[in-house]
């Protein structure tokens, strides 16, 4: 459904979208959990961060590894049920 339809369902003026920006996407784990979807079919989303942590860059991209390190899993599922 479009912006414009979401908008047209607020009825007593309740927000129903929130938009949220790429570091809040990646800080609550978000990231992590979409890329594990998206790595079973090659596909990445990948974001440049600056060394001063501002995002600088993000776009979609196939790749030719399949999910993550396994010493990495267990701190990203606790980051991503704990937001």
């Amino acid at each position: 459904m479009e912006l414009s339809g979401l908008r047209s369902m607020q009825g007593s003026g309740e927000q129903m979208v929130t938009r949220k920006t790429w570091k809040e996407f990646r800080e609550c784990g978000l990231l992590w959990w979409i890329n594990m979807l998206l790595h079973t079919f090659g596909w990445s989303v990948v974001i440049n961060v600056e060394d001063n942590g501002d995002i600088t860059e993000v776009y979609p991209a196939c790749v030719k590894f399949r999910g993550s390190m396994k010493r990495i899993i267990p701190m990203d599922i606790l980051k991503f049920l704990n937001t």
